[in-house]
């Protein structure tokens, strides 16, 4: 939504990346949709050639506009003039169609947007509050900017802006912004967002930068235009708020002349403008937006239509080694600028689809020239540039190395490098578009101050000469040995542009590692706090040494490369989402001398084999001139294939060159070749890798009986093309003889296989459901038609891989026992149901695999049993719970008082006991799979009947009193009985024993008169009963009277 006519803006792109643009216009200068079918009003322009030009301006960077054809008639489209130079005119034809009878007023009138108010409200959060609402009339007039200013303008851009730096190290989070239409319903002059908001415009992103706009506002807002700020991360956030307004006025570059109508036919018109673009003269090389506002009326109806209009501007760099400078430094405070999506912490992808871009096209005509060099510079401290470089609108010629740290967060401690330098070779005459990406994460909302400077040479910046011992033959091909000397000579000094202030040879040796992960393979914890298997290699670097690093491996998804310095600082976190991206490379310099680590990860799959590759660049020679010395065999000895990288240093405008050069004092040797095993299409290639300096090798392919087949002689980097369509399977011989450039040559025999026939593999002593325990010997037989000579193609030589549920678990012969080790299956794995893949490799690469489910077990059974106890009375039915626990349970046993098994059915559950009064014992068995048993074993009580106390009395008395001897009768049950207690007034008179007895109490012992009887029973299973007998004794004769006569 710039207007850029001042800045190089993209009018395609409009700071966003891939956007519609013309949907994107069609909404912000109000342009509706209307159906030229159904109304009478309606008006659409167009021009074919603009849009066949739009097509071609944007093929190869960012706008995707596939499935439109450059002959299309586009409803909505665009003017764009091409690329002009200063001071050039174009006339264009416009067509402008109508359902409008009757014309009597036809405007096209080009415009731009003008900036005619600008504000910044510093604005902070408060505690305890979700919901910001701003009035925007009312705060605008405490700044100056009137209500009437504000709803006559046409657009109108909201910012609200929080600190980028913060924002990019994740310390905040951005609000959402609303801009809406309150209508204050209830009249308590409260904002509520719940029920009295019209929503205008929202942005609802993660950025530092958040904006909303409006076009036309008095035709918008029929209550109060108000900002609403939501969703704020902290109390006492800082935030800054942006207005600007803009009118639209007249754009002079273009004159419009007269036009011409004609009917198309059902009542519909077209009228064709013809308007000419006059390019001023002072231009500045960019890109320009505006827009033709046209407008239709007769007596009753009138229409409007806006349509986006844009030219580039090209700048003719027509002195060669003049430095041609293109800076803004007075023009970006006018311009609205939007910057999308800009944040940190995430992938690198993103910013190819945020911040502004901008154009320069350079127009280079001179044959003779040999390239262009273009240097960006700019201030800011929280900004990053990209730069690539387009010819003739076709393709892209160069790109500038992309400058971050880690996944995509900006290096804030630090404000170098500000300078993008690149080299661009000469493509030919015509148009060098410069396009300039700048992305910035401080929440500002101008685009900042970048410079470009360019300039064309007829000659290489660098001429370098050469005079080595080895001649120039060999050097020429980058080997040599022995001294060798360089002198740069700048072909041009014009304004400081080729200052050489120095020279660096540097040397390089390499170390490798190579080896396996496994996904039991100890885990390493990542920076982002997570464990994976992996491996760590420690190497000492001195400071100031260059390192490139270099990994590659086979068989995993993913492997991730991360490099700590000697203070356990992380240099690189490299995250690889897949393998056909690899190998990782990774350069560095090393900031201080220690051992630096290098841990390996497999972040995806359960294995992986690996080689990392370190060469470390030291220092050996440095001259501050132009020219420098190096003796190959003082200062490296007798090392081979050791690199040497020289390096030139410049303060002028020329980008640092580095160049490389084997260096070879010893003898040739071949290094055994890489092979791609042969049978897979029946012609395949073979990789030969020898040491750096070999110039040709010379190879014969033989039968094993030495046979020839084919034979050839091939240069360093040609790879061995056999057919193999009419060979049958089996291996034959390859003989190789590597000469270098120094005429030192050495040879190897190896062996080559072709295979079609996949191999199978049979393995018993194992079945689908079968249960395992402890070592399980395990046959194994591989068929294989081409058995491997020596294990040389095989990528697990002569074994046969084990995998437990898909995990790596050990190694087995082809053919033969194998003691399958189930207990450190369970250690590694657990027990219980487990599918084991045997798998085997051919030296083609081709598998055979056998897999089976089955059951393991190495640990004996255990039982949990709930509501039996030892020595325990029970007086009822007895529900008993019973678990058995293993990972290949069998069954369950019920012995009672050592009669019938009983065959519990089930692992889990409970089973009731019916028992008869008495003594039992109870045996419950629990058996696994392998016999394995244990048992739970109790003594218990059985009381069914109740104790049914009986007790009679006796005695010489009447029924209504006892008198003598009172003879108590009883009887009672007589399991588990202790005693029977006789208690006479609550004294205990005897204690029996028998379960039915008689007992006599002499009552004349006793005084006369109510007394108690109580005859308790006890019971080992801890049962009372008792009767309690209430009588009346009269042991008493009455007393006799005589009367005397």
């Amino acid at each position: 939504m710039s207007t850029a006519d001042d800045l190089g803006y993209d009018p395609y792109v409009q700071g966003a990346g891939r956007i519609n643009i013309l949907r994107a216009v069609n909404y912000v200068f109000e342009m509706k949709g209307k159906s030229n079918s159904t109304v009478t009003d309606s008006v659409l322009a167009y021009t074919y050639d603009s849009w066949r030009n739009i097509l071609t301006f944007k093929k190869d960077l960012y706008v995707n506009l596939t499935g439109v054809s450059p002959t299309d008639q586009i409803g909505m489209a665009s003017l764009y003039g091409g690329i002009l130079l200063p001071g050039e005119s174009k006339t264009y034809h416009v067509a402008v169609d109508t359902y409008i009878h009757n014309v009597n007023n036809l405007t096209l009138k080009p415009m731009f947007f003008n900036r005619t108010a600008y504000v910044e409200i510093p604005y902070y959060a408060r505690a305890g509050e979700d919901a910001y609402a701003i009035n925007l009339t009312e705060t605008l007039a405490s700044y100056g900017i009137s209500k009437d200013a504000f709803f006559s303008s046409d657009l109108v851009l909201i910012y609200v802006t929080i600190d980028g730096c913060a924002f990019s190290e994740g310390y905040i989070s951005s609000p959402y912004i609303y801009l809406v239409d309150w209508l204050d319903e209830n009249g308590d002059g409260k904002y509520d967002h719940s029920v009295e908001m019209h929503r205008i415009n929202v942005d609802f992103r993660d950025a530092p930068v958040m904006m909303v706009s409006v076009g036309q506002p008095a035709k918008k807002f029929s209550g109060t235009p108000t900002l609403v700020i939501r969703q704020v991360s902290q109390p006492g956030l800082a935030m800054t708020i942006y207005v600007m307004l803009f009118k639209r006025v007249t754009w002079s570059v273009f004159t419009v002349g007269g036009y011409t109508n004609t009917s198309l036919g059902d009542d519909l018109f077209e009228y064709n403008f013809s308007v000419t673009l006059n390019v001023p003269s002072n231009s500045m090389s960019g890109v320009y937006e505006g827009i033709f506002y046209i407008h239709v009326s007769n007596a009753t109806n009138s229409s409007e239509y806006y349509m986006p209009v844009s030219y580039a501007v090209m700048h003719k760099l027509d002195t060669v080694g003049k430095v041609y400078i293109f800076r803004y430094e007075n023009h970006t405070e006018y311009t609205p600028y939007v910057n999308f999506r800009v944040f940190g912490g995430q992938f690198w992808g993103w910013r190819w689809e945020s911040g502004d871009f901008r154009f320069y096209p350079l127009l280079v005509q001179d044959s003779n020239s040999e390239g262009l060099l273009v240097d960006i510079t700019w201030n800011g401290d929280y900004s990053q540039v990209d730069v690539i470089v387009v010819f003739n609108n076709s393709y892209i010629v160069v790109t500038s190395d992309i400058e971050y740290q880690g996944d995509g967060v900006f290096d804030f401690s630090t404000t170098a490098p500000r300078e993008q330098l690149l080299w661009v070779p000469y493509q030919g005459d015509g148009v060098y578009t410069v396009v300039i990406h700048n992305t910035r994460a401080d929440g500002i909302i101008f685009p900042e101050d970048i410079t470009l400077k360019a300039v064309y040479l007829t000659e290489d910046p660098y001429i370098i000469s050469w005079s080595v011992s080895s001649g120039l033959s060999g050097f020429n091909d980058g080997f040599a040995y022995g001294w060798i000397n360089a002198t740069i000579n700048p072909s041009s000094q014009s304004g400081g542009l080729l200052n050489i202030t120095g020279l660096k040879a540097m040397m390089g040796a390499k170390t490798e590692y190579s080896g396996e992960i496994f996904e039991n393979t100890s885990k390493i914890v990542a920076p982002w706090d997570e464990e994976y298997p992996g491996v760590e290699h420690s190497i000492y670097i001195s400071a100031g040494t260059y390192v490139s690093v270099t990994l590659d491996w086979l068989y995993a998804e993913d492997l991730d490369l991360i490099i700590y310095d000697p203070d356990d600082n992380l240099i690189s976190n490299w995250y690889q989402s897949a393998t056909l991206n690899r190998p990782e490379k990774i350069e560095f310099t090393a900031s201080k001398s220690g051992y630096y680590k290098f841990d390996i990860l497999m972040y995806s799959g359960n294995y992986a084999r690996y080689t990392l590759e370190v060469i470390t660049y030291s220092i050996i020679v440095t001259s501050s001139g132009n020219k420098i010395s190096i003796d190959t065999d003082t200062l490296i000895g007798d090392l081979r294939d050791v690199m040497l990288k020289l390096e030139v240093q410049s303060n002028g405008i020329l980008p640092g060159y580095t160049t490389c050069l084997n260096i070879d004092n010893g003898a040739t040797t071949v290094i055994e070749p890489t092979t791609q095993i042969l049978g897979k299409s029946k012609a395949e290639i073979i990789e030969v890798l020898t040491e750096p300096a070999v110039q040709t090798y010379f190879y014969n392919f033989t039968y094993l009986n030495g046979t020839e087949i084919k034979s050839d002689t091939l240069l360093w980097n040609e790879s061995i093309i056999i057919n193999t369509t009419n060979l049958s399977e089996g291996y034959y011989k390859l003989f190789l003889e590597v000469t270098d450039y120094f005429g030192r040559y050495d040879n190897w025999t190896g062996y080559i296989l072709v295979d079609e026939s996949p191999p199978a593999i049979t393995v018993t002593g194992i079945s689908n459901g079968d249960y395992l325990t402890g070592s399980v010997p395990i046959n194994i037989t591989v068929f294989e038609s081409n058995p491997d000579v020596g294990g040389l193609f095989s990528p697990y030589g002569l074994q046969t891989l084990i995998f437990v549920n898909e995990n790596f678990f050990d190694y087995a012969p082809c053919n033969g026992t194998y003691n399958l080790n189930t207990t450190r299956i369970t250690e590694l794995f657990g027990e219980g149901l487990k599918e084991i893949k045997f798998e085997f490799y051919d030296d083609a690469g081709k598998a055979a695999q056998a897999s089976f489910s089955v059951y393991i077990d190495n640990t004996p059974p255990s039982l949990i049993v709930s509501g039996l106890s030892n020595n325990t009375y029970y007086f009822s039915t007895i529900p008993v719970s019973i678990q058995l626990i293993d990972a290949c349970p069998r069954n369950v046993t019920i012995i009672v008082d050592s009669g019938t098994s009983i065959d519990f059915g089930k692992f889990s559950g409970t089973y009731t006991f019916d028992l008869e009064s008495g003594n039992h014992t109870i045996k419950i068995i629990g058996f696994d799979y392998f016999n394995r048993s244990v048992y739970v074993f109790y003594t218990i009580y059985v009381a069914r009947e109740p104790t049914g106390l009986n007790v009679s009395l006796s005695s010489d008395g009447t029924a209504e009193y006892i008198a003598g001897d009172l003879v108590v009768n009883y009887s009672t049950r007589e399991l588990y009985l202790i005693k029977v207690e006789i208690f006479f007034d609550n004294v205990s008179v005897a204690n029996l024993t028998n379960s039915a007895s008689t007992y006599v109490i002499d009552t004349t012992a006793y005084s006369d008169g109510i007394h108690t009887i109580n005859i308790t029973a006890y019971y080992s299973s801890g049962e009372v009963d008792s009767k309690v007998i209430t009588f009346e004794t009269d042991n008493t004769y009455p007393a006799a009277s005589f009367l005397s006569p």
